[in-house]
C-alpha cells in the first residue's frame, strides 16, 4: 500500500508535532501550505494536488491551506475547484467579520486591555526620554 503524501512528508523530515502522550508525525497547516507551494514551484504538480486535497480534508477551515490549494487549482486550470476553495475562504472571513462586528468592546492591537490607546514606539521612547 502506498503512503499518502502527508505520511511521506512527515517521514522525509517535516518536523513532528506532539499530539497527546505520543508524538505523531503529522505536518501542521503552515507546513502543508508551504509544501504545496514548494512542490508546485518544483513542477511536482501531481504531488502538490494530492497534498492539497489531503490538506483541505484535514484542515478545512485553515486560510493558508485553502489559499495554497486555490492557487494550485488556478495553475492547473481547475476553475471549479478554485472557485469552491475561494468560497470557503470568503465564508471563513465573513464569519470572522461578523464576530468582530458583534463583539461590543473589541480591543484593537493598538489598545490595551482597558481600552485606552497604547503609545506608539516613538511616543514611548519620547516618554522615557523625559
Amino acid at each position: 500500500m502506498a503512503k499518502s503524501t502527508l505520511q511521506q512528508l512527515s517521514c522525509d523530515g517535516v518536523s513532528l508535532i506532539p499530539r497527546g502522550p505520543m508524538t505523531v508525525g503529522f505536518p501542521t497547516a503552515d507546513q502543508i501550505s508551504e509544501a504545496i507551494g514548494a512542490l508546485s514551484r518544483e513542477n511536482a504538480i501531481n504531488q502538490a494536488k494530492q497534498l492539497a486535497e489531503e490538506g483541505v480534508a484535514v484542515y478545512p477551515r485553515d486560510e493558508g491551506v485553502l489559499a495554497a490549494a486555490g492557487r494550485l487549482a488556478l495553475v492547473c486550470d481547475d476553475t471549479r475547484r478554485a472557485a469552491w476553495l475561494m468560497e470557503q475562504l470568503i465564508s471563513i472571513r465573513r464569519a470572522a467579520a461578523r464576530f468582530h462586528q458583534g463583539n461590543p468592546n473589541p480591543v484593537s492591537p493598538r489598545q490595551g486591555g482597558n481600552g485606552k490607546p497604547m503609545p506608539g514606539f516613538r511616543q514611548a521612547l519620547a516618554a522615557r526620554a523625559e
